[in-house]
């Protein structure tokens, strides 16, 4: 029987294109196929503005990453998602960063939406300071997704009019279970 730790040797060890993981309180290694995509912008310095404070308003400048594709993970720019397939169902580590500036001394807040509702767990904010100053935040979360479900990020700020000026970002999803 493995333990976790020769596992996790075994997994660091591994050819690349090899798709293994350690399931939870399980002494044996399963074989899965790995999903993933991936949706990014850089440097562009896109500007969201946000009409009503505390409504989320969705990244609608994207272009797609690596992606699994068709019937795994689709990575659309057109509806700036990525959408699970139907042989990509499981449980999924989804990750945003972003790099942005706003409306001066405003609070951007961003959230990763699956199905159009807000993953309250994979939220990030930072303050803008009076010289509305690039920084970054992000965060991280596990969710579930079925097949056609899809994720994307959406951002909003606390005042009315204000701005949120993208200047990289990056949105994936992993498949971490079946």
């Amino acid at each position: 029987m493995l333990t976790r730790a020769l596992a996790a040797l075994l997994l660091f060890a591994a050819p690349a294109w090899a798709d293994y993981t350690v399931p939870e309180g399980v002494g044996g290694i399963s074989h899965f196929t790995t999903v993933a995509g991936e949706l990014y912008e850089s440097g562009a310095g896109t500007t969201i503005t946000v009409v009503t404070a505390g409504t989320y308003y969705q990244w609608v400048s994207t272009t797609a990453g690596s992606c699994t594709g068709t019937g795994y993970a689709v990575c659309s720019t057109e509806t700036d998602d990525i959408t699970i397939g139907a042989s990509g169902t499981g449980t999924y580590l989804v990750v945003f960063g972003i790099s942005a500036s706003g409306s001066a001394n405003s609070l951007l807040h961003c959230s990763v939406f699956k199905e159009g509702v807000e993953l309250t767990d994979c939220e990030g904010e930072r303050k803008v300071s009076s010289g509305g100053d690039v920084g970054n935040f992000g965060s991280n979360c596990l969710a579930v997704a079925a097949a056609n479900d899809s994720f994307d990020l959406r951002c909003t700020s606390d005042g009315n009019g204000n701005t949120v000026v993208v200047q990289h970002v990056n949105l994936s999803v992993v498949r971490v279970a079946d």
